[in-house]
């Protein structure tokens, strides 16, 4: 059986529940934070959660993460058109990696009702099981994503990334 929006356990994508889970991480020293958001983006708004037709903002993020993750090593991947301005401040910080699918003014492609993966997540997936860093993630699913565009004749999405100074060589297992 498949979880749905009546489902008791599934909890509706508002951008506050949204914003308060990640706030409530309460990760401790050794602990590391993980958070992939994947929706669709739009220009100088953040990403799409169309629960109450609301967008999540690089700032909202931010300040979520530095409550829920603190200082610990944390990776960020923002999956949707437009999503650059999440991998530049305020989302930057020492202790923390964050990917994005798309430079902050273009699309990013392959979003169809009859695809399960858009080209980005569908590339960042694919590298997953062998890169060692998630230097080695971004820099596979970058190059993947660029060749799928190119076969296909489309602007490039230019995937953007921010590697913060404390964890630049993150292993993809921490």
């Amino acid at each position: 059986a498949s979880a749905g929006p009546r489902t008791p356990a599934v909890e509706p994508a508002t951008l506050r529940r949204v914003l308060d889970r990640i706030a409530g991480l309460r990760a401790k020293p050794g602990d590391g934070c993980f958070v992939f958001i994947t929706s669709h983006g739009a220009h100088d708004l953040g990403i799409y959660l169309s629960r109450n037709d609301e967008m999540l903002r690089p700032g909202a993020l931010a300040r979520a993460l530095d409550a829920g993750c603190g200082a610990v090593p944390t990776v960020v991947i923002v999956s949707g058109c437009y999503s650059g301005s999440f991998a530049r401040a305020p989302m930057v910080r020492p202790n923390r990696i964050v990917l994005t699918a798309a430079r902050a003014d273009r699309p990013s492609f392959g979003c169809a009702a009859d695809r399960t993966y858009t080209d980005y997540d569908a590339c960042l997936l694919a590298a997953l099981p062998h890169a060692e860093t998630w230097r080695g993630v971004y820099d596979e699913t970058r190059d993947c994503v660029r060749s799928r565009e190119n076969q296909l004749g489309e602007r490039p999405s230019q995937p953007q990334a921010s590697f913060g100074a404390a964890i630049r060589s993150l292993p993809l297992q921490f």
